[in-house]
């Protein structure tokens, strides 16, 4: 018994084979490729409904078909999925803000919401891969790679102010495509071009006639991954070229390749660790202007948050509000996150939450390739794509596109694989049939994407009157009037601080201190807060503001 789709004469197998790789391959672009058109906007919030909402409406037209197909999940997919979303609520629930656990801190929105997202990508993923049109999705992501390079490419050689809606990088600054940084651009390009590699070379006879087309692309990623000045996924693309070339050309290794993917993972991880506590800081003063001490130092300082909150962590996107208690330096500007993602899962949700995730990455990496339905070029192209993922996240800084793709690929690689080493498919190994798990996704899918929209809406518009406010498209009166409406509303602790910077601009004192006043009771430890309350006092010399902005400022930087 094999996995391929049954054909269907209601015409459900093209609904479920082409319109979801389609709506797919647009939420992947949207959630790479979609700016703002002013620089208030939450660019980020942005691109995650760019993801949600085409995939929304591809599991709102298929989810009927997906019912009548009984699509079936494993007893450990099930069963991992539902402890996951268990655990996010409960952890977000138990979370000093339990809005901001929610949608996440505003330069990357990593919350509740993000990750239930990422488990419907896992869903879509599944499903995809049944269908049999994962090869649809792989042209897709290909694509998506190469017009980043080509972003890259036009943010260091070219003269026009924009392409495709994203600005030209300023004179010696540092390259970021489509992104917020360097990080995760490099990160994304990183999983293309070790996706793309394994691909080429696996490539049959057959095939070679689009071999100098392939070759192209990938020299050109290549190109992008060195102009992004970030070496983690230059790195990690040596090292799977590297690995699956010995695959590849070396048979005999094929049989112990999962094993061997897991071991290389676990000793990446303990290396990792084993640099993080042993190696020193001699001269704090330096990691303000050192990015190799300065990532460090976030290292060393989420283990230490880790071992003073070992079972659960400080709270999900509560990074930065235990960050300044444990670090050696004041120099540094707020740092949100812990810059590897297994530390922040270990800093922020703790051991249960690490061993979601680590079990999640190690049960993906077990997946082994079941050859009566995927041929080689494509099997690799996924797992060395998710392996790419697994360890340039143990150095990098997750992104919800990027987390988006990672599921995306697990799902595809759980539908393609077969259990174990012997003879029998995933369909003949115990699975889970859900009845109604169409509906399960579906409604997962809704709850995520109504949750995005009831803070996007309020911030959006939030947004949108600070920029025509700074445009003078609106007066100091309808600005305080417009904004009166919304700012109890709004979670959103970058998007506050600059309202607040508004109303100073503007003269508006009594405003500026609403505005303090709700950030406190939001985002009592948060840098921000401190930041507002003390520029108001030295505006206005408002001494009380003064000492509450330097009380929080003491708390987080004792």
């Amino acid at each position: 018994m094999t996995n391929r789709p049954k054909k269907s004469t209601n015409g459900s197998n093209v609904l479920v084979g082409n319109l979801l790789p389609i709506l797919t391959i647009i939420a992947i672009a949207s959630g790479v490729f979609l700016q703002t058109g002013d620089n208030y906007t939450p660019n980020v919030l942005k691109k995650l409904l760019g993801l949600a909402i085409p995939i929304f409406l591809a599991l709102l037209f298929a989810s009927s078909v997906i019912a009548k197909r009984k699509f079936s999940l494993t007893k450990i997919e099930f069963n991992w999925i539902t402890a996951w979303l268990i655990y996010l609520f409960f952890r977000g629930i138990i979370s000093p803000n339990v809005s901001q656990a929610l949608v996440g801190e505003p330069s990357r929105n990593l919350g509740i919401l993000t990750y239930s997202l990422f488990l419907v990508f896992f869903f879509v993923g599944r499903l995809i891969g049944l269908s049999g049109k994962s090869k649809s999705l792989l042209c897709g992501l290909v694509a998506i790679a190469f017009a980043e390079a080509l972003v890259v490419l036009h943010q260091v050689w070219f003269s026009p102010a924009t392409f495709m809606g994203i600005p030209k990088s300023a004179p010696k600054a540092s390259v970021v495509g489509s992104f917020y940084s360097a990080n995760p651009l490099s990160f994304f390009l990183g999983i293309s071009a070790c996706a793309l590699f394994v691909y080429l070379i696996n490539l049959e006879k057959g095939s070679l006639r689009i071999l100098p087309l392939l070759v192209a692309i990938e020299i050109v990623l290549i190109y992008a991954l060195i102009l992004s000045n970030s070496s983690q996924g230059l790195i990690i693309w040596g090292l799977i070229v590297i690995v699956f070339s010995l695959k590849r050309f070396v048979p005999v290794l094929s049989k112990y390749f999962t094993s061997a993917q897991v071991m290389l993972y676990g000793v990446s991880l303990f290396v990792f660790f084993l640099v993080v506590l042993l190696v020193p800081i001699s001269d704090p003063s330096k990691i303000a202007t050192n990015p190799y001490l300065e990532r460090l130092e976030i290292y060393k300082s989420a283990v230490k948050i880790f071992l003073a909150h070992p079972l659960l962590g400080v709270g999900i996107e509560s990074f930065s509000s235990d960050y300044g208690k444990y670090t050696v330096t004041t120099l540094m500007q707020l740092v949100d996150n812990a810059h590897s993602i297994p530390l922040h899962f270990l800093s922020t949700q703790g051991i249960l939450g690490f061993l979601l995730y680590g079990g999640f990455i190690t049960w993906i990496l077990l997946r082994r390739q079941n050859v009566s339905i995927v041929p080689n070029p494509e099997w690799g192209f996924w797992q060395s794509g998710f392996l790419a993922y697994a360890l340039i996240g143990i150095i990098g800084i997750e992104y919800p596109a990027i987390g988006a793709i990672a599921f995306l690929i697990a799902g595809i690689l759980s539908s393609l694989s077969r259990m174990n080493a012997g003879s029998k498919t995933l369909e003949s190994q115990g699975n889970f049939h859900l009845k109604y798990s169409g509906f399960f996704a579906l409604t997962l899918s809704i709850s995520v994407l109504v949750g995005l929209l009831s803070f996007a809406i309020t911030e959006f518009r939030v947004a949108k009157n600070i920029s025509d406010l700074s445009e003078r498209k609106i007066s100091s009166n309808e600005f305080q009037m417009l904004l009166s409406q919304d700012y109890l509303k709004l979670q959103n602790a970058q998007l506050l601080l600059t309202a607040g910077q508004a109303f100073i601009a503007i003269n508006d004192e009594s405003g500026a201190i609403a505005i303090a006043n709700k950030m406190l009771q939001s985002f009592p430890r948060d840098q921000r807060t401190s930041v507002l309350f003390l520029t108001i006092g030295n505006t206005w010399n408002n001494q009380e503001a003064i000492e509450k902005g330097e009380r929080i400022r003491d708390q987080l930087f004792p």
